[in-house]
């Protein structure tokens, strides 16, 4: 279950090198798309041997803002309309101040994640500090602090985290932080810039990392509402167009996971899904192939990982439910909630 997938020469120098701004650049104008279905298409030659069906999707949102946890209503409603559990990375300031939201979440059975207490570089409550360049007893203590405050509130353990802003802003380190916490995962950097080429692999101090899928059009950047309707940056502005492409980029994403057989990891901000109109679409042709593509938590992906299971006989694929992480301390479900 540890092995990660054969890359190419010029799949290893994208890992690399994936922080270089002329890259992103580069790999956004040359054949984006090219680059990112060689990514997707690792699940071809080496299966994923924890699927229970042809493809899976993890679906996740970040809680930064208070208009985040405004919208939780309006997205758990969507999500419940079409069956759907979501993973939410929530902010312990925002934990403890809307407990009832929070404990919402919990209780229509979506799993949490620790997104750190103020959520450093947060122009809404903590404006001056990025959590790349903190000490690392101010890392530990934002974490530390998030994770007694989300138990305190909700009963639920984390077991996984998400760093603020991620990607430029993660720092390896935290992984050997996350191990003293006792926490067994991670979803904070991105595919085309992992070793296992988008897969789950066992980072840093024996933590499970889950990157995020990137965007089809960028493919070293996250494939995410905010890079795609908020940024300004004419780079961005002139390659997306309004919720209605974005939502088909999604789909795109989600289709290439079932032409290949693999697993998209996506992350939505809640506040941007009142006004995602196409969304309840994309989320309905998701329900409709059920029968082939599995929507698990990190939760769930984690206990079939640790339990060392490959794919399932024939007549368990596609059973709901089938290996799911039992709800409890350390699987971000509290006890007792609804699956």
């Amino acid at each position: 279950m540890d092995r990660l997938p054969r890359l190419s020469p010029f799949q290893r120098f994208v890992v690399r090198n994936h922080e270089a701004r002329w890259l992103m650049a580069a790999t956004s104008v040359l054949a984006p798309r090219r680059l990112f279905r060689s990514f997707m298409d690792l699940a071809r030659r080496e299966p994923l041997p924890w699927l229970r069906r042809r493809a899976a999707l993890t679906l996740s949102f970040d809680c930064d803002f208070t208009k985040d946890v405004e919208a939780f209503p309006a997205v758990t409603r969507l999500l419940a309309d079409h069956g759907l559990r979501a993973s939410f990375a929530v902010v312990g300031l925002w934990v403890e101040r809307h407990p009832d939201l929070h404990r919402a979440l919990v209780g229509a059975g979506h799993e949490l994640l620790n997104h750190t207490w103020s959520h450093p570089d947060n122009p809404e409550i903590d404006p001056d500090r990025k959590f790349r360049l903190l000490p690392r007893a101010e890392k530990r203590e934002e974490l530390e602090r998030a994770h007694e405050i989300i138990a305190r509130v909700t009963g639920v353990e984390c077991a996984g985290c998400r760093i603020p802003h991620f990607k430029d802003l993660f720092t390896p380190d935290v992984y050997d932080i996350l191990a003293e916490l006792g926490y067994r995962f991670d979803s904070s950097t991105l595919m085309t810039g992992a070793p296992g080429g988008g897969r789950p692999y066992r980072a840093g101090a024996g933590v499970w990392e889950f990157p995020l899928t990137t965007c089809p059009k960028h493919p070293l950047t996250v494939l995410d509402t905010w890079h795609s309707l908020h940024v300004g940056h004419p780079f961005y502005r002139l390659s997306h167009h309004g919720q209605a492409a974005f939502c088909a980029l999604l789909w795109e994403t989600i289709e290439a996971a079932l032409e290949a057989g693999g697993w998209v990891n996506i992350y939505l901000d809640p506040w941007d899904v009142p006004a995602l109109t196409d969304l309840p679409g994309v989320l309905a042709r998701v329900a409709e192939r059920a029968g082939e593509l599995e929507v698990l938590g990190y939760d769930e992906i984690l206990a079939r990982l640790e339990a060392g299971a490959g794919a399932a006989p024939d007549d368990a694929r596609g059973a709901p439910g089938a290996g799911d992480a039992p709800p409890g301390r350390g699987t971000g479900t509290a006890p007792g909630g609804a699956r």
